[in-house]
């Protein structure tokens, strides 16, 4: 019971590892999907979604046909995710060690660190997160709440957008943890499921509800909302830099890792260094332009492919035969 217990919180800090990149933490991904019309309405929606969504996945059987379908779109989704969390590294190396020359030479560096640790496999993914993703949401919730000026929350959204962008958020987060998901609630039983589905879904909407409030005042001309509430103190913002950093470091793990399955095909070494090459070069499209063009185009068209398949997987279901307990007849 322990270690099942144990197991779900590692396994729900394995898929907020996946979520907590650099779009969230930065807080370009939180001001695009929640800041502009915020609710608590939408917040528990969020965390409705969440843990259903999260659930599903580690519980719903896909057919062969269903799960390469799934399996493809996410896998190149998950190539553009890794190259915006190569482009979010170089950008915070740049912050970092501001004025140095060769700063890429560090972010060659991570990126052969986090390739190396993608395909270690679930067991190395989830010690990695484990040891960085604890600490990534403890400075995130104190320095959210450090920064908010205004408490006050719109009970229900103002617009329509209020309602449909945390749904599309959740979809695009679904799809991108969606091999780390299923993969990590491979060994849970139904009701250890739910307790990483709420524990995963809480966490984030913990965060989300912090950092939404912090940047609630932001423009959109900002790259980095959240980052920049920091800028003009040295000690915090060398904090927080090093933060956002462990941040996309275990997204981009989980991109790259998920970015490999292919709908389940069995791909060697070589295969996946071109993926990860492949993944860099895309890295130079930008953080800021992939968050606000591709992140939305993901979600809206994953949430669609998945409602289709789980739909067509129970309306096409194939009918199996009813057991018997008469007797069979013998012919003589």
């Amino acid at each position: 019971m322990i270690r099942l217990f144990l197991y779900s919180l590692i396994s729900a800090f394995t898929i907020v590892g996946g979520v907590i990149g650099a779009g969230f933490i930065t807080g370009k991904e939180i001001f695009v999907f929640f800041s502009q019309d915020f609710s608590l309405s939408g917040l528990y929606l969020t965390f409705v979604l969440f843990t259903l969504s999260i659930y599903l996945v580690m519980t719903f059987q896909f057919d062969k046909i269903s799960s390469k379908a799934i399996g493809v779109f996410i896998s190149i989704a998950n190539i553009f995710i890794a190259g915006c969390m190569c482009s979010a590294i170089s950008a915070v190396y740049s912050r970092l060690f501001f004025g140095l020359k060769n700063v890429e030479i560090f972010t060659i560096f991570t990126a052969i660190l986090v390739f190396l640790v993608s395909t270690g496999g679930m067991g190395a993914i989830g010690k990695f997160n484990l040891f960085l993703i604890p600490l990534v949401i403890v400075v995130i919730v104190a320095l959210g709440l450090k920064s908010t000026a205004c408490v006050f929350v719109n009970l229900t959204p103002k617009t329509f957008s209020g309602v449909i962008n945390p749904i599309i958020y959740v979809a695009f987060n679904v799809v991108l943890s969606f091999t780390v998901i299923k993969n990590s609630g491979e060994k849970l039983s139904p009701p250890f499921k739910m307790l990483c589905s709420c524990v995963t879904a809480l966490v984030l909407s913990l965060s989300i509800f912090v950092i939404s409030l912090a940047i609630k005042n932001s423009s959109k001309s900002q790259v980095m909302p959240f980052t920049e509430l920091f800028i003009k103190d040295v000690k915090l913002s060398i904090i927080v830099d090093i933060i956002t950093l462990f941040a996309i470091l275990t997204t981009y793990v989980s991109a790259l890792y998920t970015s490999y399955d292919f709908g389940g095909c069995k791909l060697n070494l070589g295969v996946k260094t071109l993926i990860f090459l492949f993944s860099i070069s895309i890295s130079n499209l930008g953080f800021s332009k992939i968050v606000d063009t591709v992140y939305p185009i993901i979600g809206t068209v994953g949430f669609t492919l998945l409602l289709v398949i789980c739909l067509l997987s129970k309306i096409f279901q194939v009918k199996r035969p009813k057991r018997t307990s008469l007797p069979l007849k013998c012919k003589v």
